[in-house]
């Protein structure tokens, strides 16, 4: 019996560990880490307006405002698009353990995108709180879901980027099709790879293997969640990409697919990593990475601040409701 993965803890375990929710209560210095952080966004969200606002790029904001409403639609509709998925990817990496309501699922997602640009890591203080208090899901069971959403998603993400990579060194003029192909052949090896280690350590008597997947082994032991929640992954990152796409469009912009594809992949993983809050990292970074791929740094600025311009007003709009129906301050407040 000792081979079967441990059980969640009862909900009653549940709320009286919602205390411990990761980021609740912060050391002094991880205060100061996180407005350190916080700084160093401002700062660096006022470069890449600058970069953006720049005498040359002028023209771009003039196209900016004569875009084309569809462009502009399509913006927002993916944008809104992303949300669900990245509140899917988080629903099938659970279900070997549970099936949480969708609904409230997405609304949650809602909220953590919309904090996420904060420090403090609000977005993950709020999610977990709702996770553990209204869904009673175990403080040791949150922590390894969490794990494999962050595993499983990393991977898809870097597939894709890699796709793009080993497709603009394979041909000049690297087209969707050729793209989507290496892109396809490494999310493959990621799901194998996963499954794998997490198959073998479900049947493994050999403790340390068990330590080293920190209590995921069930969760990424399943082929169609992981296979899902990187299929899925996928698409978003797709959904990123093809927003960079139209964004150029609007700014008249030149830009490859291989190009729309890694700064894309670049934006969402800057977004999920950032120290404190998304806030000036994602778009300073973005048009670093930029340069990287033969483009100009203040185009690519103006990209990415049109992207999460956009993608603020969504999560915004669909936090503002989310927060009226699952009303997240009150949990907070609950046992504190």
């Amino acid at each position: 019996m000792s081979d079967l993965p441990a059980q969640p803890e009862s909900p009653q375990t549940a709320v009286e560990s919602a205390d411990a929710i990761p980021g609740k209560r912060m050391s002094p210095l991880q205060r100061i880490i996180q407005i350190v952080g916080l700084l160093i966004g401002i700062a660096l969200m006022i470069w890449a307006m600058k970069m953006a606002l720049g005498g040359d790029n002028r023209q771009a904001l003039q196209n900016l405002r004569n875009a084309s409403p569809l462009l502009v639609a399509s913006l927002f509709g993916l944008s809104l698009f992303s949300i669900v998925l990245d509140a899917l990817v988080f629903w099938v990496t659970l279900t070997p353990r549970r099936k949480l309501p969708i609904g409230e699922l997405l609304a949650t997602n809602s909220i953590a995108v919309f904090l996420s640009i904060l420090p403090f890591k609000l977005g993950m203080i709020v999610r977990s709180a709702i996770h553990v208090r209204r869904h009673k899901v175990a403080l040791k069971e949150l922590i390894s879901w969490f794990i494999t959403f962050g595993g499983v998603s990393m991977a898809s993400i870097l597939a894709c980027a890699g796709g793009a990579l080993l497709a603009s060194q394979i041909w000049p003029q690297p087209t969707l099709l050729g793209t989507t192909a290496i892109a396809l052949a490494l999310l493959l090896l990621a799901w194998l790879a996963i499954v794998g280690v997490g198959q073998l350590a479900t049947r493994s008597s050999i403790k340390a293997l068990r330590f080293m997947t920190l209590g995921t082994a069930d969760l990424i032991s399943s082929p169609t969640a992981v296979g899902a929640g990187l299929a899925i992954r996928a698409v978003d990152v797709a959904t990123f990409a093809a927003r960079f796409a139209i964004a150029a469009a609007i700014l008249g912009v030149p830009m490859t697919i291989a190009q729309s594809a890694q700064l894309g992949s670049v934006y969402l993983l800057l977004q999920a990593g950032a120290p404190a809050g998304a806030l000036g990292f994602a778009e300073a970074g973005t048009a670093g990475a930029g340069k990287l791929i033969g483009m100009s740094t203040q185009e690519v600025a103006g990209l990415a601040l049109l992207t999460t311009a956009v993608r603020l007003a969504i999560a915004g709009i669909c936090a503002a409701i989310s927060w009226l129906w699952l009303r997240p301050d009150r949990l907070l407040r609950s046992n504190a």
